[in-house]
């Protein structure tokens, strides 16, 4: 996975109403980390593949306590 465009990115949870600090930016432009999964992973623990590939991400963005760890519960309260 490869996000490029990051440096000085601010979440856009920061803008509607979290405790986020707008002044903690991303750092670098680049995001880049790459897992490996078989298809029993895909299909049965989903969740560790996304947070093996986004886990990093997420904490840079100070979002790992809103969307860590990865379940549909999580997400859907996180849509609210």
């Amino acid at each position: 996975m490869r996000v490029e465009g990051l440096q000085d990115a601010v979440p856009q949870e920061a803008t509607r109403g979290m405790d986020l600090d707008l002044r903690d930016r991303y750092d670098t432009d680049v995001y880049e980390t790459t897992t490996t999964a078989d298809t029993a992973e895909l299909t049965s623990s989903t969740h560790a593949v996304v947070e093996r590939l986004l886990g990093r991400l997420l904490r840079g963005l100070l979002l790992d306590g809103r969307y860590l760890p990865y379940t549909a519960e999580v997400l859907r309260s996180a849509m609210r």
